[in-house]
């Protein structure tokens, strides 16, 4: 059976996950699917990896700040231009999305599938699904697909972890010449400023702590005097690298030795996924949304987010290869058990195939 989906995207999620939809698209498209894709305009621009086609189909923009009185004539456009190729389905990741991707399924009278990535989302779709009709829902982890059968019971939910590619040819971007310091990212938000001093004061504490460290932080730019002040404060400017936008250099991110995660976001961040499945251990505060970041997936949970906890989490890994190693090893076998991407395609193009049916649907 051919399906054609049509994917909507906002910038966020377009931004953070252009890579891991693009696999998708392309595993789909192998399996006899069609995928089309609605995106935000205009384009990143500066040659940014969110500006690639997503699939073999060139993408169809739509104006993200248009005032009120004529959102009626975006919605009726998109509307007009599928009309001459209309989907089977209207799938939907990114909240600024859902009303697009809605008011599409409703005029071209097609099914609607909402695809979640936190806690969030999980919230504010029980509140979405009182005023559009939902057919699927795709949850990325286990508590959060119970949340959602819990609040929505009447909704088909369908737990489809994220899909990461895990090949070998990656893995040499870990060699590194003996002696070393050691790289660790720092990912997250920059919000929380107890949670970053306490991972600060740590990081000052073993910064010269077996063979040394060098430090990678995620720094949104309307975050970043705050955030140097701070380690202006630990002293740490000068081991300190800072990037807005992990996307961009996600493949070096992931060579890391040790991912980093201060804060909870309650939200699945690929970037962390695809680390793991290069063999990089994650340290991290505990995350109940998160089925994948616990100690038999090789993460190191700091149950307190106190400077103690994490000096003592740390200084333990940096002193010992061979627990990175293990823990490494755990992580990336975890994406290779539960995250492959063709393992996604396949789930997604079923769930597909139970809510359109056997038999493509019918035009108009």
């Amino acid at each position: 059976m051919t399906i054609h989906a049509l994917l909507v995207l906002d910038r966020a999620r377009l931004r953070a996950e252009h890579a891991q939809f693009g696999r998708l698209a392309v595993a789909l498209t192998a399996n006899g699917c069609r995928v089309s894709t609605v995106v935000p305009d205009p384009p990143f621009g500066d040659d940014h990896p969110a500006d690639r086609p997503i699939g073999l189909e060139a993408p169809t923009r739509y104006p993200e700040h248009v005032a009120r009185w004529l959102r009626t004539n975006r919605q009726q456009e998109l509307c007009e231009h599928f009309e001459r190729s209309t989907p089977d389905l209207v799938w939907s990741a990114g909240i600024e999305g859902w009303p697009i991707a809605a008011g599409l399924a409703a005029d071209l009278k097609r099914p609607l599938v909402i695809q979640i990535d936190g806690h969030l989302e999980a919230r504010r779709l029980r509140k979405f699904a009182k005023r559009h009709d939902i057919a699927g829902i795709i949850a990325p982890t286990e508590p959060l697909a119970a949340f959602v059968r819990k609040s929505m019971p009447k909704s088909d939910v369908a737990l489809i972890p994220t899909g990461i590619a895990s090949s070998e040819r990656e893995m040499a971007l870990r060699t590194k010449a003996d002696g070393g310091p050691l790289s660790m990212a720092i990912l997250g938000t920059s919000q929380g400023s107890g949670h970053y001093r306490a991972l600060f004061e740590a990081l000052r504490a073993v910064r010269d702590v077996g063979p040394g460290s060098r430090f990678v932080l995620e720094l949104p730019p309307e975050r970043g005097q705050r955030v140097w002040q701070q380690l202006r404060r630990f002293e740490l400017t000068d081991l300190t690298t800072t990037v807005s936008d992990p996307v961009r250099v996600q493949r070096l991110l992931a060579a890391c030795d040790l991912i980093l995660r201060p804060v909870p976001e309650h939200r699945v961040r690929p970037i962390v996924l695809e680390a793991m499945g290069k063999g990089t251990p994650v340290v991290t505060v505990e995350e109940p949304w998160l089925d994948y970041l616990g100690p038999e997936q090789g993460a190191t949970l700091v149950s307190q987010p106190t400077n103690t906890q994490w000096e003592d989490a740390l200084r333990q890994l940096i002193l010992s290869p061979e627990l990175r190693q293990v823990n490494g090893t755990r992580a990336r076998e975890t994406v290779i058990n539960h995250h492959r991407s063709s393992t996604r395609a396949e789930a997604v193009e079923a769930l597909f195939i139970q809510i359109v049916g056997e038999d493509p649907l019918p035009i108009g």
